[in-house]
């Protein structure tokens, strides 16, 4: 993208290092608010497994033993962990977007 943009006076590489590292804390920050989701949602499930104890139906218990049975043909991968993939990949574009505007050298017209 910034090679078809003629930015004036801006040294290119200086602005793919701002972009690269924006990213990367962006991502960063995207991935704490997973881990805080997860751990508030570990949370409400012990409080609801608490409730279910004390009732004569446990539906979240029967549903969590359902989806995690070894005879499930699907294996269950929880949306929090199946979320984790995309920042993670995003950090290595940040990464590599960094080292190419570090180490790779691009012609300046």
């Amino acid at each position: 993208v910034f090679g078809l943009v003629k930015i004036p006076n801006i040294n290119r590489f200086f602005v793919l290092l701002i972009v690269a590292f924006t990213g990367a804390i962006f991502n960063y920050s995207w991935r704490r608010t997973l881990d805080a989701y997860q751990i508030l949602n570990r949370g409400k499930m012990r409080l609801i497994n608490s409730i279910e104890r004390q009732l004569p139906l446990r539906l979240f218990d029967m549903e969590y033993r359902i989806m995690n049975d070894e005879l499930n043909p699907w294996e269950y991968v929880s949306t929090t962990d199946a979320e984790r993939i995309l920042p993670t990949l995003f950090g290595v574009l940040y990464f590599f977007l960094a080292f190419i505007s570090l180490f790779v050298p691009v012609a300046v017209e």
